[in-house]
């Protein structure tokens, strides 16, 4: 206000003559500057926080520091929640042997006994001799080509399919007496023992015993 009163001393010799109009004008502009005036002085400092206030801040940040601390402590490891793998099938049984499955055997089928009795002991000895098996020293009557084969005499009932038998066991048809039940034929000596196997078949001689009867 002091400084308000001295403005207004310093303007009334200038405004005496203009009456007291002007200088109510003047008074109220110097009011207003010094309301200005006051208004433009530096704004009082920012009152400090109160101590309840530092004590709840701190509070709050030593509480969230722990919290912060200790959530990954809470935290399930990876993996935990997810579901076990299953355990592995067991292995597959090994598949069953050929000769179950109908597969080829892997050896050689032993001869029909009954197959063999149907034999003649001097066709036995050829054929034994042929596939390096003991045979007897003795010489025999049975006729062998040059191609391995023997000729014999096929006792059975003459049909059209034991004809096809004889033919598929690899022997030529020499000649068919369905009177006499005989089918005269060139037969390979390996094959002569899987042809008496037939069941139509009573019995297998060589031929020169038989045309000698």
């Amino acid at each position: 206000m002091r400084v308000c009163r001295r403005r207004v001393r310093e303007v009334m010799p200038f405004v005496r003559g203009a009456g007291v109009i002007l200088a109510a004008a003047v008074l109220s502009i110097g009011a207003s500057g010094c309301g200005s005036g006051g208004s433009s002085s530096s704004p009082p400092p920012a009152p400090a926080p109160s101590s309840a206030a530092a004590a709840t801040g701190s509070s709050s940040v030593a509480s969230a520091a722990p919290a912060t601390g200790s959530a990954p402590a809470s935290t399930p490891p990876a993996g935990a929640g997810a579901p076990r793998p299953a355990p592995p099938a067991p292995p597959a049984p090994p598949p069953p042997p050929a000769a179950a499955s109908g597969g080829a055997p892997t050896a050689a089928a032993p001869p029909d006994a009954a197959a063999v009795l149907k034999i003649d002991s001097q066709l036995l000895a050829e054929i034994h001799r042929a596939e390096g098996r003991p045979a007897p020293p003795v010489r025999t009557n049975v006729r062998i080509d040059d191609h391995g084969r023997a000729l014999v005499d096929v006792r059975a009932v003459v049909t059209p399919a034991l004809e096809q038998t004889v033919t598929r066991a690899g022997g030529t048809i020499v000649s068919t007496s369905e009177r006499d039940h005989s089918i005269l034929a060139w037969v390979p000596l390996g094959r002569i023992e899987a042809l008496a196997g037939d069941s139509a078949i009573r019995a297998i001689v060589p031929a020169a015993q038989a045309i000698g009867r």
